[in-house]
C-alpha cells in the first residue's frame, strides 16, 4: 500500500505558555477514495482538457449524465496520467470524464467505496463530428482566420443567455465546437425544442460575427466584410442648449440581445459642428437612437 493512501484521524492539539503538550498519537489508516486514469481512444482533440468529475449516488437513483456534467466535484488531468481522489465517504459513486470544462460527459462508471481504493478507467471516445459544429471563419479576403473566440447565444421564449464555448481545431483548420452539456439535447436530438442559437465569432482586427444556427447544423462557414466607419454629425448642435448634453448610440443587435454601443465621449467638433464617429463596424443596417 502506498503512503499517499493512508492517514491518520485529525486530532486537537492545546499549546499553552509553561506546559509540555500532551503526547498524540497518530494511527494511520487506509484512506477511502478513486483511482483511476484518462485515455484517449483514437484521435483527440489538440485542445482537450479533459475534466473528472463525480457524484454520490443515492439508493435506488439511475445516472444522471447532465447532473454529473454540472458537478462542483471536478478535477483536470492529463491524458495518460493517474488520478487519485482521496478521503471520500463510504457509499456508491459516479464518476465521469468530459473533454473540457462544461461539455457533455462521454464516458463513467459506477464504483463502490467501502474499502481502501476503487479502480477506474476512463476513456475519452473517437471524436464524433456529427455531434459538433465545424466553423470555418474568413477574413474579408477570404483567408482563413486564427485565434478566433467563440461564444453561444441562446433565446428560449422571453429569456436569453451567452456562453463561453470550449473549441478544437482539425487538421484542416476548421474550429470544432463542442456544445455544453445544458444545450447538447436541445441543438442535436429531435426531443429537442423551443431554444434558438446564434453563434457569434470574435476576432481583434474585425470584431464579432454572427450567425444564425438551425438546430442540428453541423457545418458553418463565417466571413468577415472590410469593416466599415460611421459618422453622425448634428449641425446645429453647437452654441444650443443639446450642446455637451446629446449622447448618439449604435443600437446593434448581437444574436438575441441588442447591445448598445455608446460612441467615445459626447461628441467631437468637426468644422464647427458636433460629430460622433465609430470605427470597426461590420456593413448592413445600423439602427442609432439618440438622448
Amino acid at each position: 500500500m502506498e503512503l499517499e493512501e493512508l492517514a491518520s484521524e485529525i486530532q486537537n492539539v492545546v499549546v499553552e505558555e509553561g506546559k509540555e503538550p500532551e503526547v498524540l498519537r497518530l494511527i494511520l489508516a487506509p484512506r477511502l477514495g478513486i483511482r483511476g486514469s484518462v485515455r484517449a481512444k483514437g484521435v483527440s482533440l489538440a485542445s482537450d482538457s479533459p475534466v473528472v468529475l463525480w457524484q454520490t449516488m443515492q439508493p435506488g437513483h439511475e445516472v444522471d449524465l447532465n447532473a454529473l456534467a454540472g458537478s462542483d466535484n471536478e478535477k483536470w488531468v492529463e491524458l495518460g496520467d493517474d488520478f487519485v481522489l482521496n478521503d471520500l465517504a463510504e457509499g456508491r459513486y459516479v464518476i465521469g470524464v468530459a473533454r473540457s470544462w462544461t461539455t457533455p460527459v462521454v464516458d463513467h462508471k459506477v464504483v463502490d467505496v467501502n474499502q481502501g481504493f476503487a479502480e477506474v478507467v476512463l476513456e475519452l471516445p473517437e471524436i464524433d463530428r456529427s455531434k459538433m459544429i465545424s466553423v470555418t471563419v474568413l477574413d474579408p479576403d477570404g483567408r482563413t482566420l486564427l485565434d478566433v473566440g467563440f461564444s453561444i447565444q441562446t433565446k428560449r421564449k422571453n429569456s436569453s443567455s451567452p456562453r463561453g464555448l470550449q473549441v478544437g481545431r482539425s487538421k484542416s483548420g476548421e474550429y470544432l465546437i463542442d456544445l455544453p452539456a445544458p444545450f447538447h439535447t436541445n441543438y442535436f436530438e429531435p426531443q429537442g425544442e423551443g431554444m434558438d442559437f446564434w453563434l457569434v465569432a470574435s476576432f481583434s482586427e474585425y470584431g464579432a460575427l454572427e450567425a444564425e444556427l438551425d438546430r442540428g447544423q453541423t457545418q458553418l462557414t463565417m466571413r468577415y466584410s472590410a469593416p466599415a466607419s460611421l459618422v453622425v454629425s448634428a449641425p446645429g448642435c453647437a452654441g444650443s442648449d443639446y450642446e455637451g448634453r446629446l449622447r448618439i448610440y449604435l443600437a446593434k443587435k448581437v444574436g438575441a440581445d441588442r447591445r448598445d454601443r455608446l460612441a467615445p465621449g459626447r461628441g467631437d467638433k468637426l468644422s464647427g459642428e458636433y460629430a460622433w464617429e465609430w470605427s470597426g463596424l461590420s456593413p448592413g443596417p445600423t439602427p442609432l437612437r439618440c438622448n
